[in-house]
């Protein structure tokens, strides 16, 4: 006879904790026959929308234990890890997705089962927020408020961290990116009047400075340099804190999204070419690769994963520096802008839904100003 506890945690997860030997109901479930008791205790909990930790009570004589997974209840079980510790994070998981684990015992007399310490978590679904019209660009504070611009109301909207609006600004015609500086002044690409706006905090603006033809995403580096993408001349442009042009620097055809790296390194996408260019500081190009079709925003994790925006396909991806692909994420309806906060949420303003999505947790933390 099957028996189960369950418990819940509300918002968070669901955790059934199987207490009964389950080798003759579960294909594929590993039970070797050996004398060997599988360990105790196993527990659960969605750490993001992406990751479950485990953890689970020593057993005497064990050289390290086996982590399985599975999608199903029945299996079949995949092993995913080993350990010597008692704790293992599962990650690369699909967010708002039910898994099952299991953990089995490894000694020098083999490997027990694990079909008695089975448990199930769902993975934390995305947050959902209705914001403005038309949202475009994102980035977040110093104080993790989430600064998102409307080009349907040329507007720029403040949000808490959970959604609730602070506040509403307006701007010039056609806020597309925005960027928050280290002394916490917000910067903003108007494509429609050809500028770039200094607001302070509280919305007062603080300076304008013309640029080129259609600018569209902005970064702010490590010294307060203003980097602006410009697809009307294929050009980035770097800007003094004050407006001054310090370079320009030609890349392939449509850049829009930009961002810079831990090392000052700048990185573009390019709408054009279905690129991602990383340049120096000094505008040389150090790679290109080749991402999903129609890439806009994009954001450096505290790792140094490139997240990047496919508008065509509305999803976010994820990749190494080197443009090996981690991950991939569904989201809005023509989502644009991107930010990471300093949590490790992923942030994704949706043009085409009005809404920002925030993924909970799965990107590694970054140090806002």
């Amino acid at each position: 006879m099957l028996s189960s506890q369950f418990i819940e945690k509300p918002g968070v997860v669901l955790v059934c904790l199987f207490v009964v030997c389950l080798s003759m109901v579960l294909n594929g479930c590993k039970d070797t026959g050996s004398a060997i008791t599988p360990p105790t205790g196993l527990t659960a909990a969605a750490a993001s929308s992406s990751q479950i930790n485990l953890s689970w009570t020593a057993s005497a004589g064990a050289t390290s234990y086996n982590v399985y997974e599975a999608t199903l209840f029945e299996g079949p079980y995949t092993e995913i890890g080993s350990t010597t510790n008692t704790s293992y994070a599962a990650t690369g998981l699909t967010n708002g997705t039910t898994y099952f684990f299991g953990v089995s015992v490894v000694n020098s007399a083999g490997e027990s089962g694990y079909t008695k310490n089975l448990v199930s978590v769902t993975t934390q679904a995305p947050h959902t927020y209705p914001v403005g019209s038309e949202p475009y660009g994102i980035a977040i504070d110093g104080s993790g408020n989430v600064w998102v611009t409307d080009q349907g109301s040329n507007s720029v909207t403040e949000l808490g961290s959970t959604g609730a609006v602070l506040g509403s600004f307006t701007v010039s015609t056609g806020p597309t990116g925005i960027a928050i500086g280290g002394s916490g002044n917000v910067w903003i690409t108007n494509q429609g009047s050809d500028n770039v706006i200094e607001l302070s905090s509280d919305g007062s603006v603080l300076g304008t400075f013309t640029v080129s033809t259609g600018p569209t995403g902005i970064a702010i580096d490590g010294a307060g340099n203003v980097w602006v993408t410009d697809q009307g001349s294929n050009n980035v442009i770097e800007l003094s804190s004050d407006g001054a042009v310090l370079g320009t620097f030609t890349v392939s055809t449509g850049p829009t999204g930009i961002a810079i790296d831990g090392a000052g390194n700048v990185w573009v996408t390019d709408q054009g070419s279905n690129n991602v260019i990383e340049l120096s500081s000094d505008g040389a190009v150090l790679g290109t690769f080749t991402v999903s079709t129609g890439p806009t925003g994009i954001a450096i994790d505290g790792s140094g994963n490139v997240w990047v925006v496919g508008s065509t396909n509305n999803n976010v991806t994820e990749f190494s520096s080197s443009g090996v692909l981690k991950g991939t994420y569904a989201v809005g309806s023509k989502p644009y802008g991107i930010a990471i906060d300093g949590s490790g949420n992923v942030w994704v303003a949706n043009w085409g839904d009005n809404t920002v999505t925030e993924f909970v947790g799965i990107a590694s933390r970054v140090e806002t100003p």
